[in-house]
C-alpha cells in the first residue's frame, strides 16, 4: 500500500515473469488491475501504476493471441500441402 494514499500499489511483474504465467493467471491479474483502476478512479487516487501493469498484461495477451493465430495459419498451410501431395499420388 502507498502510505500516503491508503491505496494499494500493484506488485509489478517483469515481462519474463508474465511470459511464463498461465493464461488463466494472466486473466486474473488483468481483472484485478481493472478493478483497482476503477476503484482508484472512484476514490480519486492515482492509478498510473495499475494502468502500467495492465498495459504489460494486455501486451502479453496480445503476443500470445498473435502467436496462436500465426501457428494456426501455419498448421492450415501444412495440412493443405499434405492434402495436395496426397491427391497427386
Amino acid at each position: 500500500m502507498d502510505k500516503h494514499s491508503n491505496f494499494p500499489t500493484p506488485i509489478p511483474h517483469s515481462i519474463d515473469e508474465l511470459a511464463v504465467l498461465a493464461d488463466a493467471t494472466l486473466t486474473d491479474i488483468e481483472t484485478s488491475c481493472r478493478e483497482y483502476i476503477l476503484r482508484g478512479n472512484r476514490l480519486h487516487k492515482n492509478t498510473k501504476s495499475w494502468e502500467e501493469e495492465l498495459c504489460y498484461i494486455l501486451r502479453e495477451q496480445e503476443i500470445r493471441n498473435t502467436r496462436a493465430e500465426v501457428h494456426q495459419q501455419w498448421l492450415e498451410e501444412q495440412f493443405e500441402e499434405l492434402t495436395d501431395e496426397a491427391s497427386e499420388v
